[in-house]
């Protein structure tokens, strides 16, 4: 019922008169006081009774006397609603119209003189007798009741009979009398138990109001704080995120400055490896020349020295026949000779020079390219070291990043519980703390009501 009557309650704005009856009437049959829905219904109840039937406003008057809920707008507007719907009521309306308001005080005798006379025109068409009965006990000392004529099963006092105390309803009088005064006394007694309950509830409206504020306060910090911490996460959140974005940049620019070293060495091993091919293509080249030449040297010296001898033996023939030859001409035969090796010397020298000097050029190439794969080598492993802090300082940064994340989701669901619960706080508290000095002064207005009733009471039964 507690979930019903809550979820009823965020819609009472679209019953009718018919519906705030039947709840406020299951709620007095199950005793259910002080729901937000049966105070949603009272609050509503000025709006719609109006538009409603007997039946409706007898229900409401019912419910609400039964609950203790007497007093207020609710029940000036059951009041103003019975007045002008009175010509519908039958002797059950009636009696429960009766009931509903006989202890609120003289401010609603138009409405009890009124149910008084429907209550006598209604007797004829459907001749309930409890419910008669139970009209005249509940109006009997409050409002004058003209019985005339009614019969005796009706009366309960001599008043009411219409014969004035005398034949047969003289002793059936006496009796009246003294159970009107004892009814005088249980509704007195009942008046006072009303105080008792009006200061309980405004007790516990009090205690309601206190534990709402202090609810509803506790909610607000508990939020702000948690906002708060929201904030602090968030901007470690981004903290954390810049400084890892700059690390994964680090970590980029070394791994691609790694992959230009292997890029360059790897470029200069090719260019190398093709210096070598070249160098060694020649070196063989020279040798194979080389070879060559002390092959032609040998043949022409053999050449030479042939030539030479028989130039001897005809040098030696003539001599013996001639006159000697001229001293030039022997010696520009031999000075030929001579020419011709001296050519073969220098083109030999030209090959070794040049062997010797790609000799340099590649011993000078090798040591670059050493050079170059020992810098390389260095400063791999000093962007490798580097390289392996950055990745340590890289997995540390998303460590932290994840348990500020999990943080902040833990810490966004805080809040969306709180929101949740301030919205359920709300819905409980909004009513009693916006209608607390209301409630307080229509009960106030109620004891009033309630005194005066007890005064007038007491003043008859004296």
């Amino acid at each position: 019922m507690a979930a019903i009557a809550m979820s009823a309650a965020s819609k009472s704005h679209r019953f009718v008169a018919r519906d705030f009856a039947n709840i406020a009437w299951a709620f007095a049959v199950l005793v259910l006081p002080g729901q937000p829905l049966l105070r949603a219904a009272a609050a509503e109840m000025p709006l719609k009774l109006p538009e409603g039937d007997s039946q409706a406003i007898s229900n409401s008057a019912w419910a609400l006397t039964t609950l203790l809920y007497h007093g207020g707008p609710a029940m000036s507007a059951i009041s103003a609603a019975a007045l002008a719907h009175m010509n519908e009521f039958d002797e059950q309306g009636c009696s429960t119209m009766a009931f509903a308001f006989a202890a609120l005080g003289p401010e609603h005798e138009p409405l009890l003189n009124a149910i008084a006379t429907q209550g006598l025109a209604v007797w004829g068409r459907g001749e309930r007798v409890p419910q008669f009965r139970h009209l005249l006990d509940t109006l009997g000392g409050l409002v004058e009741v003209p019985t005339s004529g009614l019969p005796y099963e009706v009366c309960l006092t001599a008043t009411f009979c219409g014969c004035n105390g005398e034949g047969a309803c003289a002793e059936r009088s006496n009796a009246a009398t003294w159970g009107q005064k004892r009814g005088m006394k249980d509704v007195i007694q009942h008046i006072e138990d009303i105080h008792d309950v009006l200061d309980k509830e405004q007790a516990s409206d009090k205690e309601r109001q206190r534990y709402c504020e202090t609810k509803l306060r506790r909610a607000e910090m508990t939020k702000k704080d948690k906002e708060r911490d929201a904030e602090d996460a968030t901007s470690i959140i981004a903290t954390f995120q810049n400084e890892l974005d700059t690390v994964i940049a680090e970590i980029n620019t070394l791994e691609g400055r790694m992959k230009d070293l292997d890029a360059q060495v790897a470029d200069a091993t090719q260019a190398r490896q093709a210096e070598r091919a070249a160098f060694e293509k020649s070196r063989e080249t020279n040798s194979a020349a080389l070879e060559l030449m002390e092959v032609a040297q040998k043949r022409i010296q053999r050449f030479y020295a042939a030539s030479f001898l028989q130039e001897q033996e005809n040098a030696t023939e003539s001599a013996r026949l001639a006159s000697p030859p001229e001293a030039d001409l022997s010696y520009r035969a031999q000075g030929g000779a001579s020419q011709v090796m001296l050519l073969f010397g220098k083109i030999k020298a030209d090959i070794q020079k040049q062997t010797m000097m790609l000799q340099s050029d590649d011993e000078v190439g090798q040591s670059e390219y050493e050079n170059l794969v020992k810098n390389s080598n260095e400063k791999k492993m000093a962007d490798n070291k580097s390289l392996g802090g950055k990745q340590a300082a890289k997995a540390e940064l998303e460590a932290d990043l994840q348990q500020g994340r999990a943080e902040l989701r833990s810490t966004q669901q805080v809040l969306k519980a709180l929101a949740e619960e301030t919205r359920n706080l709300h819905a409980e508290c909004d009513f009693l703390l916006k209608n607390f000095d209301l409630r307080e002064d229509a009960r106030r207005s109620e004891r009033r009501s309630l005194t005066r009733a007890k005064s007038v009471l007491e003043a008859a039964d004296a």
